[in-house]
């Protein structure tokens, strides 16, 4: 639960937009190469820098042409809010380990608990209503998955049960006394687990 989802938007089976193309770079660059494309939205000497100019940048390092200045607002926008939703995870993963050296003898599934009522809150300091989503979607999505395991546990059980109790029933037929009171007994204690 510490990473918010790094997904694009773009057209399915279609042609990638250029502002996509972009996004996918900014989620593969390292923080010296983010960085060198925020500086050229701060630079103001010798004149400050246009959209035009910023875009025709683009182009020349990365082969990415964004025609209109809305497409560079918006890459703008979807950077600022990237950077704080990283901000954001790395907050929580601090708090995931202060909960995890403040409680060492907790399982994963009480950590787990304490960091899910801690997204649910920072969803509602912040009005977040679609990272209160999706920390729902993946509070049920694990909470279906430990449901599961149980599932599989239990018919593990009863299997290797019904395996002991074909066991003796064969243990009984290839007898010579035939079944016994004790072989039943063993029989019924075996199918009550069933």
């Amino acid at each position: 639960m510490n990473e918010l989802p790094d997904k694009l938007r773009g057209v399915k089976d279609g042609p990638v937009s250029e502002l996509t193309k972009l996004k996918a770079l900014w989620n593969k660059w390292p923080d010296e190469e983010r960085q060198k494309l925020l500086s050229w939205r701060e630079e103001i000497e010798p004149k400050p820098v246009t959209n035009a100019e910023i875009r025709a940048r683009i182009k020349k390092y990365y082969g990415i042409s964004l025609v209109r200045d809305g497409q560079l607002s918006e890459f703008w926008s979807w950077c600022s809010s990237r950077r704080a939703d990283d901000a954001l995870n790395d907050f929580m993963a601090a708090r995931q380990q202060a909960v995890i050296d403040a409680h060492p003898d907790w399982d994963r599934d009480q950590i787990r608990d304490a960091m899910i009522k801690e997204w649910y809150a920072v969803a509602h300091a912040t009005g977040d209503a679609e990272l209160g989503l999706k920390v729902a979607a993946t509070d049920l999505k694990d909470k279906e998955g430990g449901r599961d395991e149980r599932r599989i546990a239990i018919l593990e059980k009863k299997a290797a049960a019904y395996d002991r109790a074909q066991a003796a029933i064969n243990e009984a037929k290839n007898s010579k006394g035939g079944i016994t009171p004790e072989t039943l007994t063993k029989i019924e204690r075996e199918l009550k687990l069933l």
